[in-house]
């Protein structure tokens, strides 16, 4: 397996506050940014043997570095970051094709995933060929409409939060990506594309931990975490 980070978005919210720093790379503490300890996370995965990560040209050289520091023993590639996520991802896969037989797509805003889940993911996609963290959804949601009045409440017992990593067949995803290429399509995340194809896509139980950092009260507390850690 390999591990597809995507790292080229532009969070621009966090840019401001940070004198234009990419989010993924902002210290978050004890040194880590939140790529920093994504890639550790797959480095410390036993079936992991390489990482892809598209990035904007102005942070190769950062990342480079935390390649050699936090994953040595890897084969490391850097590509170019598409327009969107969906295109850094497809630039991505293409880079690696060859190389491996499944992919781990990741987001790099999520530090927190540990590597016992990426190994779990990653084996159940082995039997079906496609899987997904996720974590069962406990607020109570509502569906809204005109007016942004309710509509109907929904009911949760069958609803999940997906996350990443989301581990495919390299197969798979790239003719799942063609497709939606071919057709002016754009998913909210990989397993949609894939979904499309009329895949089914198997659901393992993450962690709440795993949090995606968007906005700058994620920063704080990322932070907090890692001070307790």
């Amino acid at each position: 397996m390999y591990a597809l980070i995507a790292a080229a978005g532009s969070g621009s919210r966090m840019r401001e506050a940070h004198s234009n720093k990419s989010k993924i790379l902002i210290e978050l503490s004890k040194g880590f940014s939140a790529l920093a300890l994504s890639i550790k996370n797959f480095s410390d995965c036993e079936s992991c043997k390489g990482i892809v990560v598209a990035v904007r040209e102005e942070d190769e050289a950062e990342i480079r570095e935390l390649f050699s520091s936090f994953a040595p023993k890897l084969d490391c590639h850097l590509v170019p970051g598409g327009a969107d996520r969906q295109e850094s991802v497809y630039l991505a896969l293409k880079a690696v094709e060859g190389l491996t037989d499944y992919l781990a797509v990741h987001d790099a805003a999520r530090p927190f995933c540990p590597a016992v889940k990426i190994e779990e993911v990653y084996q159940a996609a082995r039997q079906s060929g496609a899987a997904i963290l996720a974590v069962p959804a406990t607020s109570t949601l509502k569906e809204i409409g005109e007016g942004d009045c309710i509509q109907r409440t929904i009911e949760r017992s069958s609803i999940w939060e997906a996350q990443t990593p989301q581990v495919f067949q390299y197969e798979v995803l790239k003719t799942a990506h063609e497709k939606s290429l071919a057709e002016g399509y754009r998913g909210t995340d990989d397993a949609e594309l894939v979904e499309r194809l009329g895949k089914e896509v198997r659901i393992v139980e993450g962690v709440r931990g795993n949090i995606k950092l968007t906005t700058p009260d994620d920063l704080l507390y990322a932070r907090f975490l890692l001070e307790q850690s």
